[in-house]
């Protein structure tokens, strides 16, 4: 099995993957399995938000890569995880053989995460960190909550372990004009009600240079069928 790195959605940390590597590891033991956390989430939130940017969430993945001499790697990232993805198979094309969009935010070469999520949600996710007398009104970061509110599929039953997210992560452009690697797109199809991930799929499905499948599954799958996610993971870095 190749090396593998799954990488987080917003809000998330290393943690989103716990179960998904452990059906991994039963799957194919003594495979190698990467989860990183994010600049200023998970484990890492008591970082200054107002220094986070997609840079550094790319330059996260980069160091990585480097660090552990990654070669032909299966490089995934979920919901958010496909912005910085993008930019670090971009940063070392030599380094990603597969590129896995798991219900995940896919930019055009020079696109920010902004530009992908469309005003409307730039603007709420302006407006939660500035609303006066809220728990979550603190500069520079906005909680799932704050945008989609806490009945959300984002949220859900891991809502505890969230944390919230640095918005200067929404402004940078993502560069997409060396990618080398496989592309491969996973549709939940059970995230329609979101409407942030249909497009995506519908694009690289119609498309011959996507390898395009589904998961009968919600936006939330590493939580909600790890076994799944599993598998898919295991399908692709076979290859």
């Amino acid at each position: 099995m190749r090396d593998v790195v799954l990488v987080h959605g917003g809000w998330g940390g290393a943690w989103c993957w716990t179960s998904v590597v452990a059906h991994l590891h039963r799957a194919r033991p003594g495979s190698r399995v990467f989860t990183p956390t994010l600049a200023g989430l998970g484990e890492r939130a008591h970082e200054p938000p107002e220094d986070i940017t997609m840079g550094t969430h790319i330059d996260d993945l980069v160091r990585l890569l480097d660090d552990h001499d990654l070669r032909d790697a299966v490089l995934l990232g979920h919901s958010y995880g496909g912005l910085p993805i993008t930019g670090a198979a971009n940063r070392r094309p030599e380094r990603v053989g597969d590129l896995v969009y798991l219900d995940a935010l896919v930019p055009e070469h020079g696109q920010s995460c902004a530009d992908v999520l469309g005003p409307g949600f730039v603007a709420a996710a302006a407006a939660a960190m500035t609303r006066a007398n809220t728990p979550h009104s603190i500069p520079w970061l906005f909680t799932p909550d704050d945008l989609l509110g806490p009945g959300s599929p984002l949220a859900g039953e891991v809502a505890e372990r969230m944390t919230a997210h640095p918005a200067g992560t929404l402004h940078d452009p993502v560069d997409a004009d060396r990618i080398r690697a496989r592309r491969h797109y996973v549709y939940c199809t059970g995230s329609a009600s979101l409407g942030l991930t249909g497009g995506f799929a519908a694009a690289a499905r119609d498309s011959a240079a996507w390898r395009y499948s589904e998961l009968d599954a919600p936006h939330d799958a590493p939580h909600a069928c790890p076994d799944q996610v599993a598998q898919v993971v295991a399908r692709i870095s076979s290859r």
